[in-house]
């Protein structure tokens, strides 16, 4: 049976889903106990455009294992059928106190991922009691705060963690920007530049003394800490061994990105397409850079055989991410494609219903279908979990214009 297991994924990894779902079902077959079978067998049945039979088998996998992988694959799936209070409610089965604090905040960032950021406070609140010092649940903690409008709070806790704590650079860089977005740029420039002088390498650091300039009203100064931070890693990693050379590659590769995306920001898509180009020149499968160049050339109607030749590679690179999903069925809607734009939006906004520019792509689309009611209701949606500029522009824009016509 483990031979028919490891055919199948095989298999699936090449596309081969008939012999994989043979090979899968063979398996079960001979071990009906066999549960990452039955996770295997799901995905094809997935991947064929068959949800509900996917969430059976998933749910029976779930049953028998109580895996945490197993359930935060099932959480995927009951999203993506539309059972997102059954998808919230598993959340606090998989919570377990014999679990490693690590593994139970991830599911906090599952209660955000779906809207439910005073549950991921909680669960932070909870856990905090027993790892009072962890960096990594003051951003959970923190994260969830500035979902629900209380940002002061978020800098205080975030701003309480020690430069000796994992995650310090995360939490001082998140804090940073929350003094900056809230008006108070002296606080932010100070938050950083202390932190700065204690790790004066941490990639979050760099990224966030950068992003408090843009925020400031320095792009320009941002632009240039960036070009630095990427020209400075460079050099470190040409005379670095190979081990430390693609560690450093990865890292400069994260700069680099954040410099795409100023620049994106800034009203320089095409800079910000070939920052992202140069991520892909060394590394082909980043899917993060696939999806960043697949959606600016498919949002500005530019070149869309090439995006939908990175969008379909990031798809096969990460099948459930529902931004990449949203890149392609935004693509779909640009090339008038609406019932295959619809499948794919729909299917982002279960994924993420918390992403406010999902559900614009939505909206937009719902428009084009004159379906204006829901177009209307998917837009006060989005505008009531806080989006940024220019988004919330849009939106209260479409907003405004729906509720004239009535």
């Amino acid at each position: 049976m483990a031979g028919h297991y490891r055919l199948g994924l095989r298999l699936l990894a090449r596309g081969s889903l008939t012999d994989a779902d043979r090979a899968f079902r063979r398996a079960v077959d001979l071990d009906p106990s066999h549960t990452r079978a039955r996770v295997g067998l799901a995905r094809v049945l997935r991947a064929r455009g068959r949800p509900r039979a996917a969430l059976t088998l998933l749910r029976e996998a779930f049953d028998r294992s109580s895996s945490v992988d197993i359930g935060e694959s099932l959480f995927e799936q009951l999203l993506e059928v539309g059972e997102r209070d059954a998808a919230v409610a598993l959340l606090g089965q998989l919570d377990r106190d014999d679990l490693e604090i690590e593994v139970r905040a991830s599911f906090g960032y599952l209660y955000l991922q779906v809207g439910e950021a005073e549950a991921a406070r909680r669960l932070a609140a909870r856990l905090l009691t027993v790892a009072p010092t962890s960096g990594a649940l003051r951003l959970l903690e923190a994260r969830a705060l500035v979902d629900l409008g209380r940002g002061g709070e978020a800098i205080r806790g975030l701003l309480a963690v020690g430069p000796g704590v994992p995650a310090y650079g995360e939490c001082r860089a998140l804090a940073a920007e929350l003094l900056a977005r809230a008006g108070r740029a002296a606080e932010a420039r100070t938050a950083i530049e202390r932190a700065l002088a204690q790790l004066p390498e941490d990639i979050d650091l760099v990224i966030g003394r950068a992003l408090v300039a843009e925020l400031g009203g320095r792009a320009a100064d941002a632009r240039a800490l960036l070009r630095a931070a990427i020209a400075a890693r460079a050099g470190r990693a040409a005379h670095a061994d190979s081990g430390a050379r693609a560690d450093s590659n990865a890292r400069a590769d994260d700069l680099v990105y954040a410099l795409a995306r100023l620049e994106d920001r800034q009203g320089q898509p095409d800079a910000a397409v070939a920052l992202a180009q140069r991520i892909l020149d060394r590394d082909p499968e980043h899917a993060a850079a696939l999806n960043f160049i697949g959606f600016s050339l498919a949002d500005r109607g530019r070149d869309l055989p090439r995006a939908e030749r990175m969008l379909q590679r990031a798809l096969e690179l990460s099948p459930t991410d529902a931004n990449v999903l949203d890149s392609m069925g935004w693509l779909r809607f640009r090339q008038r494609r609406l019932d295959a734009a619809g499948e794919l939006l729909e299917r982002a906004a279960r994924l993420a219903p918390a992403e406010p520019e999902i559900l614009w792509h939505l909206g937009e689309l719902l428009l084009a279908r004159r379906e204006s009611r829901r177009a209307l209701a998917i837009y006060e949606k989005a505008r009531a979990l806080r989006p940024d500029e220019p988004v919330r522009r849009r939106i209260e824009d479409r907003i405004h214009a729906l509720q004239a016509q009535r």
